[in-house]
């Protein structure tokens, strides 16, 4: 499948980046074409991509060790590296000095994710959705009239948070009934509940998903009878489902 492909239009600039590129041509003797890897935009260009939406190789060519104006590799990193949650992050590639790259391919575990072109704003954000927990691998490759260069490194991310974040019960009683109310502050949304009842299914609903904010989920169960009682409360979202510690209740 072909990878997706935008073009980013440069903007106007600030003021303050056209002076340091004038002063990096005129007074520096710096050549346009790398000179250009100074100019910084304010927003950097901004694509994304749904797991499951790529297929094709990706790996840098190896380029003649004396071929002149080959695209310098930049700055790569995920945006918000602590918050990496509900199976999204975000990729940000970043050139401040050296030779620009025409295009850049950003790739996972040697598989392409989607191509950006660059012109003169040398900032790219890649969004990438759908990823369960795991270990992943990301690299990029540029593109210039001189051929191909990658990252110095790899940029390794583990995503932990993909599943929703485990709730915890808590038993209130009133004079008329009883209230199993289930609360998960800040993490991975839920996109549904199920509450059990000693083993059996008792009560489900859906659920507002705004991650990272806390999630509560509140039901009256009537007037428990005497004896033992064990609820357990099932939060899910689109990589699976999680479930509580149990809360027991007994009644005299």
């Amino acid at each position: 499948m072909s990878a997706a492909t935008a073009t980013a239009r440069p903007g106007s600039g600030t003021w303050r980046a056209a002076l340091v590129l004038l002063l990096a041509v005129v007074v520096l003797g710096i050549p346009l074409g790398s000179a250009q890897g100074l100019w910084r935009q304010q927003a950097p260009l901004s694509i994304g991509v749904t797991i499951g939406e790529w297929g094709d190789p990706c790996m840098a060519e190896n380029a003649d060790p004396e071929s002149e104006g080959l695209p310098t590799p930049g700055q790569f990193r995920v945006a918000h590296p602590n918050h990496v949650e509900d199976g999204y992050l975000s990729l940000i590639y970043q050139l401040f000095w050296g030779t620009p790259t025409d295009e850049i391919e950003f790739c996972m575990n040697g598989v392409s994710l989607g191509i950006a072109e660059l012109d003169g704003m040398q900032q790219a954000e890649f969004r990438v959705d759908g990823l369960p927990n795991g270990t992943y691998e990301f690299t990029y490759v540029l593109r210039n009239e001189a051929g191909e260069a990658g990252p110095e490194e790899t940029l390794v991310v583990e995503v932990t948070q993909a599943l929703p974040g485990v709730p915890e019960l808590h038993h209130w009683n009133t004079s008329s009934t009883d209230i199993v109310f289930a609360q998960m502050d800040g993490n991975t949304n839920a996109s549904s509940w199920r509450l059990l009842k000693d083993g059996q299914e008792f009560a489900r609903g859906e659920l507002e998903v705004r991650t990272p904010e806390g999630q509560q989920v509140s039901v009256d169960v009537g007037a428990l009878p005497p004896g033992r009682h064990e609820f357990v409360m099932e939060f899910t979202n689109r990589f699976g489902t999680v479930v509580s510690e149990p809360l027991v209740v007994n009644v005299a």
